[in-house]
């Protein structure tokens, strides 16, 4: 039994997602493996109702398990695990959907290693559909393909320490305003959370619907203020990815990020955080406002928290020209696609004209291929074959199918009458030189350049 502090506490709020969590264990098993004299693992149960508990009983890890007598919002329940749990000299916070990448942990030790005298330390990341995390782990031992990580939060790999935490906001990377949106991304002293939970108010909201600042980024609060221009580390290699795609409060993401971070940096103005960097946050904020808030407008059976976001939040972000910037551009992006879609359908009706018994196959699943599926049930229900490149789609059904996406390379074993590109005009040509070595003669290609039989 372990009787001194461990270095790291890696901390997973949970809350009936018992499956979720039985994989992540699993993740967390091999990569902590040589590594338990310096880090413990902390599991708040926020009174489950499934069978997190025997989840947890029959990892192989050794867990310091609580679980609270009721439900509470996810803040209180961090706070369970960080302050109530956990006795790590640094704490760090991961979903249950989450994946820690091969040698991950490692890098966070190495970092406080590295810099003994800094109190917070940047984890840099990437994202991966919460159903394809399983075939990562199980099929692939762990490591992505290379195509996941190229997009990542910053693009900087390497180590550094940095002077100022505001210093990360000008590293080049995705979207500066998401920056401190996660959780996952950090681990910082845990005497930082002992501090907060004095002042911070969270309620036990947890569907994704509260409009309190504690419970959308309780992590930024918590941390931004007393760690303002002051030194950090940035770990430029990701060490982690996270989970998307399996979120209950998926619904009232666009309103979090444009509320959120509205709330969030109305707040910063009021504390030590330095302007320049906080302008920058502001810049980044407003074009992430104008997109969003397009597609809760375009979307909105998608979408919840419309009325909530346009109160002070639109109102204020539509003041600048990059908001209207992003929101035609988003508006164009979708008109066009849909455009297409349109077309490319009534392409594959005159291609059709003589049988509705083609067996039509579909390459290109996201943006046109959605939309014909999605809105063209005449034509969906004929497609027997659909593909795309993206590795994240491949072994999903087709939506409103039974049909499994698949490789491209298995097109040749399809024998279609019709195969429609569901691409962008500029990568019509190059796709459709592919497709032409594995059709039968005969065959017709549809795109948005028009029908080529082969």
């Amino acid at each position: 039994m372990r009787t001194s502090s461990p270095i790291l506490s890696i901390c997973i709020p949970t809350w009936n997602r018992a499956e979720l969590l039985r994989l992540f264990l699993e993740n967390l098993a091999t990569e902590i493996h040589g590594l338990e004299d310096r880090v413990e693992v902390v599991v708040a149960d926020n009174a489950s109702t499934d069978h997190t508990a025997e989840v947890v009983n029959q990892s192989k890890l050794t867990i310091t398990y609580g679980k609270q007598p009721k439900t509470v919002g996810i803040t209180n329940n961090i706070f369970f695990a960080t302050c109530d749990l956990a006795r790590g000299e640094f704490v760090w916070l991961l979903g249950d959907d989450d994946l820690i990448l091969p040698g991950g942990i490692e890098r966070v030790l190495d970092s406080i290693t590295r810099a003994p005298d800094v109190d917070y330390h940047y984890i840099n990341f990437s994202w991966i559909p919460v159903k394809y995390r399983e075939t990562v782990l199980k099929e692939m031992g762990g490591n992505p393909p290379e195509a996941l990580l190229r997009v990542r939060q910053c693009d900087v790999e390497e180590w550094r320490r940095l002077d100022r935490i505001e210093d990360l906001v000008f590293l080049p990377g995705y979207n500066p305003s998401s920056l401190f949106a996660g959780i996952f991304c950090y681990t910082v002293k845990r005497a930082f959370y002992d501090e907060a939970r004095l002042t911070l108010k969270p309620s036990d909201s947890l569907d994704g619907s509260s409009t309190v600042l504690e419970d959308n980024f309780p992590q930024a609060m918590i941390t931004l203020p007393p760690m303002a221009g002051r030194p950090i580390a940035y770990i430029g290699k990701p060490c982690m990815m996270q989970g998307t795609q399996g979120w209950e409060w998926g619904a009232f993401a666009y309103k979090t990020l444009i509320l959120g971070n509205y709330d969030l940096f109305r707040w910063l103005e009021k504390t030590p955080f330095a302007p320049d960097a906080l302008d920058k946050l502001w810049e980044s904020a407003v074009k992430t406002a104008g997109r969003l808030y397009f597609s809760m407008l375009y979307y909105p059976d998608l979408h919840k928290g419309l009325d909530l976001v346009q109160k002070e939040a639109i109102p204020h972000c539509s003041r600048f020209p990059a908001f209207w910037d992003s929101l035609s551009e988003s508006a164009k992006l979708v008109i066009n696609t849909e455009d297409d879609a349109k077309f490319v359908c009534r392409l594959v009706g005159m291609a059709s004209v003589q049988s509705d018994t083609s067996r039509i196959g579909l390459w290109g699943v996201a943006g046109r291929g959605h939309i014909i599926v999605h809105g063209y049930p005449d034509i969906s229900r004929r497609i027997v074959w659909a593909a795309d490149s993206n590795v994240l789609l491949q072994g999903g059904k087709l939506e409103n199918t039974e049909v499994l996406i698949s490789l491209p390379a298995t097109l040749y074993d399809a024998d279609l009458d019709i195969l429609i590109l569901g691409v962008k005009e500029e990568h019509v040509n190059e796709v459709s030189a592919l497709a032409k070595h594995s059709l039968k003669r005969g065959a017709m290609i549809v795109s948005v350049t028009g029908i080529e039989t082969i």
